[in-house]
C-alpha cells in the first residue's frame, strides 16, 4: 500500500496510470535521542607491498563490530563486507566525508599504501 494524497491504494494501482517517483524519510522522534541509532567497529588488514613495483596485496582483513541485537545475520554480514570492501582501498590516513546534499562519499586520499614505512 502507499499513500496517495490522503488515501491508501496498491502500488499496482498507482503504477497502471503514471510513473512512480519515489520519496521517503524517517522520523525518529525522541528515539534519537535515547538510543544510539550507529554501530561502531574496527576494521584490521594485513597487506603486502611490493618494493619494487609498489603493487599492494591484501593478505588478511578482519572486521570486528558492536551492532547490538542483529535481527537478520545475512543482511548484517552483507553490510560489514560491504563496508570491508569499499574500506579497502582506503589507506589509514585518508579522509572519507559524507557530501551529504548529495549522499556521496568524498575521499581525500593522503599517502598510498606503498608510502607507508615497513614493519620490521
Amino acid at each position: 500500500m502507499v499513500m496517495l494524497g490522503d488515501r491508501r491504494v496498491p502500488l499496482s494501482e498507482v503504477a497502471a496510470y503514471e510513473a512512480l517517483v519515489a520519496q521517503d524519510a524517517i522520523e525518529f522522534g525522541e528515539f534519537n535521542q535515547k538510543y544510539q541509532q550507529s554501530t561502531f567497529g574496527a576494521h584490521f588488514v594485513e597487506v603486502a607491498v611490493d618494493a619494487a613495483t609498489a603493487e599492494v596485496r591484501i593478505l588478511r582483513m578482519l572486521a570486528v563490530c558492536a551492532a547490538g541485537c542483529i535481527l537478520n545475520p545475512k543482511s548484517a554480514r552483507s553490510q560489514v563486507i560491504g563496508a570491508m570492501t569499499m574500506g579497502a582501498p582506503m589507506p589509514p590516513n585518508t579522509t572519507a566525508e559524507l557530501n551529504l546534499p548529495e549522499g556521496q562519499h568524498v575521499c581525500h586520499l593522503s599517502p598510498t599504501w606503498a608510502s607507508y614505512r615497513r614493519l620490521p
